[in-house]
C-alpha cells in the first residue's frame, strides 16, 4: 500500500489506519453511547413531536395558554410552542424557545437550509375539505418567519384520513415529501421551493417508509 508523498503524504501509516477501523467497528458492535448534553428534568406531558438534524434538536410542545397572555382570542386553549437547542460539539448556547402562531402538529428541519416545515390541520373545513397545510418557515426565527426561498409559504393538500394518524416529514434539498403509514398510506411530495405538488400517491400498500428519496428534473 503506496502512503504518498510530500503534501498527498499521510499522518497514520497503513497498519495504523487499519487499527482505527477496526476499533470504530469494533466500537459501533458494542455501542456505549456517552452523555454529551444533560437537558436536566424535562416535562414531557406536553411533547407532541421532535427533529434532530446536523446537531440541532427541536422539540414542538401543545401547552395551555397562560392565562394572564395578552391578545389570546377564540376558545383554542392550546397553544403550539417550539424549544430549539443547539448541541453540536461543545456548544453552550442557551435554549431557544417561542410560541408559533398555528397549532402545527408535526415537525421537521432542515438546518443547512434554515428551514423548519410545520405540517397544521384545517381548523376551519371548508366544504372540499378537510385539508392539511404545510408552512414553510425560517428555523432561525423560530418558525414565526415565512422561509425567503419558498415561492409558496403555505402548501396545502387533501386529507382524506380518518382521525388523527401520524405523519412523516422528510425535507431532501429542494424535495419535501409528506408520508402517512399503516392502513391505507398515501404520499405527498412537493417541490418547495416553487410549490409545485409534484406527486399525490393514495392507498399505498407499504407500512413504514424511512427516507424518500426523489430525483426531479423540472423544465
Amino acid at each position: 500500500m503506496v502512503e504518498g508523498s510530500g503534501a498527498l503524504s499521510l499522518r497514520e501509516t497503513s497498519e495504523q489506519r487499519k487499527q482505527l477501523l477496526r476499533d470504530t467497528v469494533a466500537k459501533r458492535r458494542t455501542f456505549h453511547p456517552t452523555l454529551v448534553h444533560d437537558f436536566g428534568a424535562v416535562d414531557t406531558r406536553y411533547d407532541k413531536a421532535f427533529d434532530l438534524v446536523d446537531g440541532i434538536y427541536v422539540r414542538l410542545t401543545h401547552e395551555p395558554f397562560d392565562v394572564a397572555a395578552p391578545n389570546v382570542q377564540g376558545a383554542a386553549h392550546t397553544q403550539a410552542r417550539l424549544i430549539i437547542k443547539d448541541i453540536s460539539g461543545d456548544c453552550r448556547q442557551p435554549v431557544n424557545a417561542g410560541p408559533l402562531d398555528v397549532l402545527a402538529t408535526d415537525i421537521a428541519i432542515a438546518p443547512s437550509l434554515d428551514l423548519i416545515v410545520l405540517l397544521a390541520s384545517d381548523l376551519e373545513p371548508s366544504p372540499d375539505g378537510p385539508f392539511l397545510f404545510v408552512y414553510l418557515r425560517t428555523l432561525s426565527s423560530l418558525g414565526r418567519r415565512a422561509h425567503p426561498d419558498a415561492a409558496k409559504s403555505v402548501l396545502m393538500f387533501l386529507n382524506d384520513a380518518e382521525g388523527s394518524p401520524p405523519f412523516h416529514l422528510s425535507i431532501e434539498e429542494d424535495i419535501l415529501s409528506v408520508y402517512r403509514p399503516y392502513d391505507a398510506g398515501s404520499l405527498q411530495i412537493f417541490h418547495w421551493t416553487s410549490g409545485t405538488h409534484l406527486v399525490v400517491s393514495l392507498d399505498l400498500a407499504c407500512f413504514y417508509l424511512p427516507l424518500i428519496s426523489v430525483c426531479v428534473e423540472l423544465e
